[in-house]
C-alpha cells in the first residue's frame, strides 16, 4: 500500500507541474493577444476650431456659447450654454458642419428670446431640447438630428 501511496502522490506532482506550465503559457499568449487588439489612441484624430466628433462620428459638439439675456426688468445676464448634437448618419456629418452657422443662429435666436424667471421652471432644459430640435432639423433638411444634447447651461 506504501507503494501505490507513493506512486499516486509522484504522478500528481508530475502533472501538476504540466498544469502549471500550460497555464503560464495560456497567460503569456493571452497577456500578447490582448495587447495586439487594443486600439491606437491619439491616431487619426482631428481638431477644428468648431467642432469635435466622437469616435462614432454621430456626435457633433459645438463650441461653448455665451448669449446676452435679461430678466423681466431688462437687468443683463449672460448664458453660456454647450451643444452637442446627435445625427441619425454619420455619412451626414459633412452636410451639418455646413450648416452649423445656421444651426447656431437657431440656438442663439432662440435662446435670447428666454428671460431669467423662465429658468425657475424645472422642466426648461427640456423644452429648450424639444424646440431646439424642431427648429434645427427644419434648416438641416435633409440631415436628421435625433437629439440636442445640453452639455454646459450657466447663467451669470
Amino acid at each position: 500500500m506504501g507503494l501505490k501511496d507513493i506512486n499516486i502522490k509522484e504522478y500528481f506532482l508530475t502533472n501538476k507541474k504540466l498544469v502549471i506550465s500550460v497555464l503560464v503559457v495560456c497567460v503569456i499568449v493571452l497577456s500578447v493577444v490582448l495587447f495586439l487588439s487594443l486600439p491606437d489612441k491619439g491616431k487619426n484624430e482631428k481638431n477644428t476650431s468648431d467642432i469635435e466628433n466622437s469616435e462614432h462620428m454621430r456626435l457633433i459638439i459645438l463650441t461653448p456659447l455665451t448669449i446676452n439675456i435679461s430678466d423681466k426688468n431688462l437687468n443683463p445676464y449672460v448664458l453660456r450654454v454647450g451643444v452637442a448634437l446627435e445625427i441619425e448618419n454619420a455619412h451626414d456629418k459633412n452636410i451639418l458642419e455646413n450648416n452649423i452657422p445656421y444651426v447656431k443662429d437657431i440656438i442663439i435666436s432662440f435662446l435670447r428670446t428666454l428671460r431669467t424667471e423662465d429658468f425657475d421652471d424645472s422642466e426648461i432644459i427640456f423644452l429648450i431640447k424639444e424646440e431646439l430640435l424642431i427648429r434645427i432639423n427644419k434648416v438641416v433638411d435633409p440631415v436628421f438630428v435625433t437629439n440636442v444634447l445640453i452639455t454646459d447651461f450657466v447663467v451669470d
